[in-house]
């Protein structure tokens, strides 16, 4: 399903790559978080080339609902200090709150229009639970040097509290992507769609199916990183879709985030509302319609909103609730990464292109420490690696498991036996069918039907497939019958 941000643009058209070339940065990636590295590599004088796999904004940019704030989700800070300490707190704020005031001075030197805004953020209650989560919260704030403060006006819904981060902001995210892509190219970069990187050696050549880039460094940006190893990232983190859906509702002028579980979250945009909500693990059932309950949960808010599209979005969690940015592994001169914003890469992208940049133009940065994607974290790690292992059993462990027959009459998606094989079969409300087989080009596991979506879901590592089989979110590079 197209987003908002999808449907209000026109598409970007760079060809795609079809001969070898050189650079001396290779961007892999052509979201928000590429285009911002590839402008602070350029501010500091290296040459760069960028990938594209599909279209530039058309993975986790594309869905974002693009607020740009400090704030990431209802106890960062409490969490973060639980795991980091208040100095790992106080960093992830400096760094974030950093990035924040660093966008309109990124829009005005690269002369970019993006329906940017300045923004109150409110993270509010519902419940006296929810109060409780807020104090916390609030204690946090103040032990990471975060400004904050107890709202004292009254919401446009019924709350029991709420904190107050000012002057946040927001933005259109296609928009931002398509001015930075036509200041980057406008000043030497060299961008390219429809190109997806098959291989990336240690020595910094990057493979693609008609051509490739030999790169002094290279920078994976493709929201989940692409290579297995080194870093083990499967096992760092896990991927997790959530959805949001534009309002015809009352008129907004701030964000509201809303601390309990159920809790939808807005942002105005334009004359509209956008809500999101509803999370769920990759390749997991959503439990019923998710459009639908998101709906809802507003209605019971606002009163009788109207929806006006859908859609979803998947994001990198990290087992440690850290993002993982730096180089790709301990002993990695050339390889660097950015992944793991757990729904918030607005300014973390922003804040990642400066780390990457100053890793590659200093050797070294504030934050190397904190985000160090191949950091140790023994207790978080289990619990990911015993996650990991226990849902790959599991999906491997389906494919020799008896499987039933999809009804000639029924509609859906189902994994069949067919001719003797597991495949996965769709047929839609005109009787054609669809069949690819049901087995992540990723690792091996058995795929998932996702019928909100229409899409094919690896319940292991989070790739994802159309119904003909073409890869639309990583791990996976190779489309299903590409292997």
């Amino acid at each position: 399903m197209e987003s908002y941000w999808e449907k209000s643009v026109e598409r970007t058209d760079y060809p795609p790559l079809t001969e070898k070339t050189s650079a001396d940065v290779c961007v892999i990636g052509g979201g928000i978080v590429g285009l911002c590295t590839a402008a602070r590599m350029m501010e500091k004088g290296y040459g760069v080339v960028l990938l594209e796999a599909r279209r530039l904004g058309s993975g986790a940019t594309g869905g974002t609902t693009a607020k740009i704030t400090v704030q990431h989700g209802a106890t960062c800070y409490q969490d973060l200090i639980r795991r980091k300490g208040p100095r790992g707190a106080s960093l992830h704020g400096q760094a974030n709150r950093e990035a924040l005031l660093e966008y309109p001075a990124l829009l005005r030197d690269w002369e970019v229009q993006c329906d940017y805004a300045a923004a109150p953020f409110y993270l509010y209650a519902a419940t006296e639970r929810g109060v409780e989560t807020l104090k916390r919260e609030k204690d946090a704030h103040k032990r990471a040097g975060i400004e904050s403060r107890w709202a004292e006006e009254t919401l446009p819904f019924a709350t029991k509290a709420a904190l107050v981060l000012e002057d946040q902001a927001i933005f259109h995210p296609l928009k931002f992507v398509q001015g930075m892509a036509r200041a980057l190219a406008k000043r030497g970069c060299r961008i390219y769609e429809e190109t997806r990187a098959l291989r990336i050696d240690d020595f910094g050549r990057v493979h693609t199916p008609e051509g490739g880039v030999m790169a002094s460094h290279v920078v994976i940006a493709t929201h989940y990183p692409i290579l297995d190893k080194p870093g083990m990232y499967y096992a760092r983190m896990y991927q997790e879709r959530s959805y949001a859906c534009r309002l015809e509702g009352p008129k907004l002028c701030a964000m509201y985030f809303g601390v309990e579980e159920d809790s939808p979250s807005y942002r105005p945009a334009g004359e509209w509302i956008i809500a999101s909500g509803i999370r769920h693990p990759t390749g997991k059932d959503p439990q019923g319609n998710p459009y639908q309950r998101l709906l809802e949960r507003t209605r019971q808010q606002f009163g009788r909103v109207q929806s006006m599209e859908g859609w979803s979005a998947q994001d990198c969690m990290p087992y440690d609730g850290v993002p993982l940015i730096g180089w790709y592994g301990k002993s990695d001169d050339r390889r660097l990464v950015a992944t793991g914003f757990q729904k918030w890469g607005m300014s973390q992208a922003l804040a990642a292109a400066g780390i990457l940049s100053d890793l590659v133009h200093r050797g070294k940065s504030v934050y190397e420490e904190l985000y160090r994607p191949w950091r140790v974290a023994p207790l978080d790690m289990t619990r990911g690696y015993l996650a990991h292992t226990g849902t790959l059993a599991a999906s491997l462990a389906a494919g020799w498991m008896g499987i039933p027959s999809l009804k000639p009459e029924s509609q859906g998606g189902q994994v069949v036996r067919k001719d003797g094989k597991r495949m996965g079969l769709y047929r839609n409300e005109f009787g054609e069918e669809f069949t690819i087989k049901a087995k992540c080009s990723h690792m091996g596991c058995s795929l998932k039907w996702n019928d909100a979506e229409k899409t094919w879901d690896c319940p292991c590592h989070g790739s994802r497939y159309d119904i003909h089989g073409n890869v639309l979110e990583a791990p996976a590079i190779r489309g299903i019958g590409e292997e």
